[in-house]
């Protein structure tokens, strides 16, 4: 995540990562420090620091009934970009619904003004999104060229994940 935000030096565009232990309980941090920590001193290791537009934010359910409201509200605008398929010995959390958050590293596109513009599945890399960010903050000239831009963005997207889905 930090060369994708250090293509955008000068930019407001932040990545917020909210750590979950719903997922095969694969997040065993207690809290976003103690997770950074592990970070900077066991994996990578050597010293690692997030770019300062990265903020580990506490960790969260984002599935069931405990799920913290913010993801309700990513979920009811930006409905699953697959079929969702749950594994239930790795799904820990009740009820599972057909738009929940499927695994660790799904990520949501929203614009400065908190609109929730797009979700992409785990498979879809941080660095994946580098043109489709930069065409989004890019200035407003033509609305209907940009349009049919994003359009052809998000088909290329899909190749490359219908290509890294058979490998």
């Amino acid at each position: 995540m930090n060369a994708l935000l250090n293509e955008f030096p000068s930019s407001r565009f932040t990545i917020l990562a909210f750590p979950c232990n719903q997922f095969g309980h694969q997040e065993p941090g207690k809290n976003g420090t103690e997770i950074l920590n592990g970070l900077k001193y066991v994996r990578p290791g050597h010293g690692f620091q997030p770019h300062p537009n990265m903020h580990m934010l506490q960790k969260t359910a984002v599935n069931g009934d405990l799920q913290h409201g913010l993801y309700g509200y990513l979920k009811a605008f930006c409905p699953q970009p697959s079929t969702a398929q749950f594994n239930p010995r790795e799904s820990f959390w009740e009820p599972i619904q057909v738009n929940d958050i499927t695994w660790n590293f799904e990520k949501f596109i929203i614009s400065p003004s908190g609109v929730p513009l797009y979700r992409f599945r785990p498979k879809v890399e941080p660095f994946d999104l580098k043109d489709l960010m930069k065409l989004l903050m890019a200035p407003l000239n033509n609305l209907n060229a940009q349009t049919q831009e994003i359009k052809l963005l998000l088909s290329s997207l899909d190749n490359v994940l219908i290509k890294r889905d058979k490998q």
